[in-house]
């Protein structure tokens, strides 16, 4: 949850009589799902990756600049 905003779901299943939640965590259902679904499913792991590099890259990025200013010594 971002900024008290619930995330909207991308796909609502209307189907209560099945148990996801011991398959929600796991990459082996994505085969078995229908061809929509498998997208949306695909579209939202590489959605959250990207957030993950562009975080990354910043920071490290920041890390860079922050080694910048280090003088090289001689060692005795």
């Amino acid at each position: 949850m971002i900024y008290g905003i619930p995330p909207h779901p991308r796909v609502v299943l209307y189907d209560n009589k099945t148990d996801w939640s011991s398959q929600r965590h796991t990459a082996q259902i994505i085969p078995s799902l229908e061809p929509h679904l498998r997208k949306v499913a695909v579209d939202s792991y590489a959605d959250a990756l990207r957030v993950v590099f562009i975080c990354q890259a910043a920071i490290s990025f920041l890390g860079f600049l922050a080694c910048l200013p280090i003088q090289e010594s001689v060692l005795p």
